[in-house]
């Protein structure tokens, strides 16, 4: 088993993905096909149970986001010396109003008193700390795509940035309008994009 104050250590990607999959399984079984397409992609140092909680959180909303029956396809790579995971789903998908918003804390479509909004603000920040990027792409009625690209190794600089300044639930990130920036993390630092 994987702690979140795991220290950073060499994994296998896919052990990750599968670990989470486990968990979410009550989310997913009897109506959500699982399709998994794993490359080749080289062993990462990483925070294994801080990314074991990324691909959980995004397992359950596309489970949430689909109505009925449908997919969730999860895809490895590798790129640039690490790793891509794309986790896309064949749910509801986003408005195109509410992209750019939803890295922010707090902020949420689902009903009141299903999540805090905090989930994938949270994941962002996780990704963050690996010096990688998390990018989402959707279409309304169609489903929704998240990319996350990882390098080789933990960047030192931001390794040491989150020795000082711990991962919690009150951190804020960067959104896609860039209006609440991070005071712990570089204003240039391309981490939440949208892709197309």
């Amino acid at each position: 088993a994987y702690a979140a104050h795991d220290a950073p250590k060499e994994i296998d990607i896919h052990e990750c993905i599968e670990a989470a999959l486990r968990v979410a399984g009550h989310e997913l079984k009897y109506r959500v096909r699982i399709e998994q397409e794993f490359g080749l992609v080289p062993r990462l140092e990483a925070y294994p149970g801080l990314l074991i909680q990324v691909f959980l959180n995004l397992f359950v909303n596309a489970a949430q986001a689909i109505e009925g029956e449908g997919v969730l396809r999860i895809r490895t790579r590798p790129h640039a010396g690490g790793a891509v995971v794309e986790v896309s789903d064949t749910g509801r998908g986003i408005a195109p109003e509410h992209l750019p918003k939803i890295f922010r804390p707090f902020f949420t479509t689902k009903p009141p008193g299903v999540g805090l909004g905090l989930g994938l603000s949270i994941c962002q920040r996780i990704i963050d700390r690996h010096g990688g990027r998390l990018e989402v792409s959707s279409s309304l009625g169609h489903g929704t795509r998240f990319r996350i690209s990882l390098p080789r190794e933990v960047q030192a600089q931001r390794h040491a940035l989150d020795a000082r300044h711990p991962l919690d639930a009150r951190t804020v990130g960067h959104d896609g309008t860039r209006g609440r920036p991070n005071p712990w993390v570089n204003e240039t630092s391309p981490t939440v994009g949208m892709v197309s």
